[in-house]
């Protein structure tokens, strides 16, 4: 199973950029997602950006994985 984080770029140079994943900078390739902006959200996926995702369908997908987070969590105690 392959599994794909959401980052926020945060700068452009030529086929690279700096992404912001939960605080953490990463530095990614974007060749393929050649039309990618500053401040969009994209899916990385083994160090590639691999399809960008609107701000709300990204604030949805936080709010589900941090709700199982703390379900999982809870369930610990």
């Amino acid at each position: 199973m392959c599994l794909a984080v959401v980052g926020k770029v945060l700068k452009i140079d030529k086929l690279t950029a700096l992404a912001d994943i939960e605080g953490n900078h990463i530095i990614i390739n974007i060749q393929l997602t050649p039309n990618v902006e500053i401040g969009q959200y994209i899916l990385i996926h083994a160090g590639f950006a691999i399809e960008t995702m609107p701000e709300n369908e990204f604030v949805t997908a936080q709010t589900l994985l941090t709700e199982i987070a703390r379900m999982v969590n809870h369930d610990k105690c």
